[in-house]
């Protein structure tokens, strides 16, 4: 997942407007799924900001990403349902200082954004999730 591997699943034009160069993979693509901690996952090309790096990894269950400015984290949860389905669950956390124009800024203008983008990320994802899985060919781990 990240600028340079996989995409982020979402709007790519949209995503490309504002410079960040996506190209999302039509399917999971099993030479991007090994990643470390301390690795990092990229919004936009190599020697920009932002980008996030793996802070933690519980492999076939959770990733949790992490970003200094402000501070941020993004953790990928699977949660097994039963014996045929999981829940992917994701949680966004951001620390920013309580000023007014932090406030608009954030809550009303990229919160939004970000539930937009998000939400097309996770139909994403469980398209080429269920992909895998009906072809055999499974992720390889979260």
């Amino acid at each position: 997942m990240g600028q340079g591997r996989g995409g982020l699943y979402s709007y790519e034009r949209l995503e490309n407007l504002v410079g960040c160069e996506m190209h999302n993979a039509d399917r999971i693509i099993p030479e991007y799924q090994h990643i470390e901690v301390g690795d990092k996952v990229r919004l936009v090309p190599e020697g920009r900001d932002p980008y996030f790096l793996v802070s933690a990894i519980e492999p076939g269950r959770a990733i949790i990403l992490g970003g200094d400015d402000p501070a941020t984290t993004w953790a990928f949860v699977l949660e097994p349902i039963d014996n045929k389905s999981t829940r992917l669950l994701v949680r966004w956390r951001q620390d920013y200082e309580p000023s007014i124009g932090n406030i608009i800024g954030w809550r009303l203008v990229t919160d939004p954004i970000t539930f937009v983008m998000e939400r097309k990320l996770l139909q994403g994802i469980k398209v080429r999730a269920e992909a895998a899985a009906a072809t055999g060919h499974g992720a390889g781990g979260l």
